[in-house]
């Protein structure tokens, strides 16, 4: 049981490493990260691949935007110079959305850009990220396609393939608890936990007594910011 639990907390925590780079998370996140790092030092070499990753992405969008503004700077001053000052004339707008045209990735453009970028964001931390970013918003998306209002503190759960969901929601019931939405990507579900009002000593509590549930659950996420 605690191996398992071991491995939970270093799955949360490599699921954080792309937004621990960037410093986009609460200082509560990075000390946990910070936390995890010392007691797996083998987890370091994951951040200098991600580093790696973005600084290529980076390098792709500037090596096709770049050529593509030079093309339309170029073609701009071929123009006769009576056709330009008549071009200037205009408002700036007109003449902006024409550079601004010319200098748009092409559709393959953009399919590249978009498959060196998923190569960052490939696995978990991706998953995680997008339904962070969703928990902000002001309500959920059915699997029927209704809108469920947020109504209360919700925390991301990955269940165990062979727990029965029968059994899943008969556990959270005796807590209070229910699921709200799911499964999203990465078989992730959002459960409430409690009132939009609970304090952080409480969530953390009612986090920690999910994470109890070794049998059901194999790792509970936070939401908040």
């Amino acid at each position: 049981m605690d191996e398992n639990r071991a491995l939970s907390e270093r799955e949360e925590c490599e699921a954080l490493l792309a937004w621990y780079v960037t410093g986009r998370l609460s200082a509560a996140d990075i000390a946990r990260v910070d936390a995890c790092l010392a007691r797996h030092p083998d987890m370091r070499r994951q951040l200098g691949l991600i580093g790696e990753d973005r600084e290529a992405v980076v390098r792709a969008h500037n090596a096709i935007v770049a050529p593509r503004r030079l093309a339309a700077d170029q073609l701009v001053a071929r123009l006769p110079k009576s056709r330009v000052s008549r071009l200037a004339a205009l408002a700036s707008t007109p003449f902006d959305l024409m550079r601004n045209f010319l200098t748009a990735p092409s559709p393959g453009a953009v399919r590249w850009v978009a498959l060196a970028a998923l190569a960052i964001v490939l696995g978990q931390a991706a998953v995680i990220g997008t339904l962070m970013r969703s928990g902000s918003e002001l309500g959920y998306q059915t699997a029927s396609g209704g809108a469920v209002n947020k109504a209360g503190t919700n925390v991301l759960v990955r269940f165990h393939a062979s727990a029965g969901m029968d059994l899943i929601s008969a556990e959270l019931s005796k807590r209070g608890m229910r699921i709200v939405d799911g499964p999203k990507p990465g078989q992730l579900y959002v459960v409430e936990i409690g009132p939009p009002t609970m304090s952080d000593t409480e969530r953390l509590a009612r986090e920690a007594d999910l994470r109890g549930l070794t049998g059901l659950i194999s790792s509970v996420l936070s939401t908040s910011a």
